[in-house]
């Protein structure tokens, strides 16, 4: 009870990990999973990805629900793949994939496998791998931007850009205007 106290009580004074690991003493293990997602998030704007690879690790090993494995790995890979180790980020992507994943969690290491796959000039592939994030997720916030990155690196870029909000997200069956 304390720690979950402490955890809802200092949100704003302590770091996002002790947060976490307060929630994860307590045994709330989603509000645990929230706060570990949001410190690798600040841990990765800080440039400390190891830092963030460290507190998912050590998540990891403590949940035992196939879809938060999923949620966590997706995050290892999004790690991995800013860090530029792209073999490790598919090796996390494809992890994220092997549990039942939530379709957000699934689009999400679609998209690391896109990514990758761009940087290493296998578009082809890179399309495929965001066609199965859109049918995973179509509303996932990165879809436009990368359908578009991939059309420009393969000089059919759209005639026409998303204007408005319900535009871009309809953008996961992809661009309008393409040739």
């Amino acid at each position: 009870m304390l720690h979950a106290s402490v955890a809802r009580h200092f949100g704003g004074v302590l770091r996002e990990e002790s947060i976490a690991e307060h929630w994860w003493l307590a045994g709330e293990v989603q509000h645990a999973l929230a706060a570990t997602v949001t410190a690798s998030v600040l841990q990765r704007q800080a440039g400390l990805h190891d830092e963030a690879l460290a507190s998912t690790a050590r998540a990891l090993e403590r949940v035992a629900g196939s879809a938060e494995r999923a949620l966590l790995h997706a995050v290892r890979a999004r790690i991995r793949l800013e860090q530029g180790d792209d073999a490790g980020a598919e090796t996390e992507a494809r992890r994220a994939l092997d549990e039942t994943a939530a379709p957000r969690d699934r689009a999400e290491a679609f998209m690391v496998i896109a990514s990758a796959r761009m940087q290493q000039g296998r578009l082809d592939e890179a399309d495929e791998a965001l066609s199965h994030a859109a049918a995973s997720d179509p509303d996932h916030e990165g879809l436009c931007i990368e359908r578009a990155r991939i059309a420009q690196l393969q000089g059919r870029s759209p005639t026409r850009w998303p204007t408005s909000n319900s535009a871009a997200r309809n953008c996961a069956a992809g661009l309008p205007g393409q040739n």
